[in-house]
């Protein structure tokens, strides 16, 4: 996954190619990629994004870029201003997005349900960042469950 702009001063645009096709390559995926345009949300940030997928890789990977026209050596979404920063995008939410699908052997799979019997999974307790026992809310606590798993979340009231 790459995220560049098309105005980047700092690694100009033409450079990730490179980078782009090996991991394409690599992956199996689709010569022709899909191109979605993003719905240009914030007109004042005078960029807009195009979302470039290369689908159908190997397990089920694909190879994308978030391209940036007239972005630059910034991170889309940030407070921090550097430059021409697109806000139409949050970079740090479409990365987690990216990775999350996948482990070292690609695309995770969704659990089947059909025939098979997934025992529900039972809450075995609640615990804050220094591990006490708490439901406290407006903090970031983690639930632990029976089978191993553990949700981190933050209800705010």
């Amino acid at each position: 996954m790459e995220i560049h702009g098309t105005a980047d001063a700092n690694v100009p645009f033409d450079f990730i190619f490179n980078g782009l096709e090996y991991w394409r390559n690599y992956n199996n995926c689709n010569l022709i990629a899909d191109t979605t345009t993003i719905s240009d949300s914030n007109l004042e940030d005078l960029s807009s994004v195009e979302h470039i997928i290369y689908a159908n890789g190997g397990n089920g990977v694909t190879t994308e870029l978030f391209k940036i026209i007239n972005g630059g050596h910034t991170w889309p979404g940030s407070n921090i201003s550097l430059g021409l920063t697109n806000y139409d995008i949050d970079a740090s939410f479409e990365v987690w997005k990216f990775f999350s699908k996948y482990d070292i052997n690609g695309l995770i799979s969704p659990p089947m349900s059909i025939g098979v019997y997934v025992k529900q999974k039972e809450l075995v307790k609640v615990i804050d960042l220094f591990g006490r026992e708490s439901k406290d809310k407006n903090q970031l606590l983690f639930y632990i469950y029976d089978d191993g798993t553990v949700e981190k979340r933050i209800i705010i009231e």
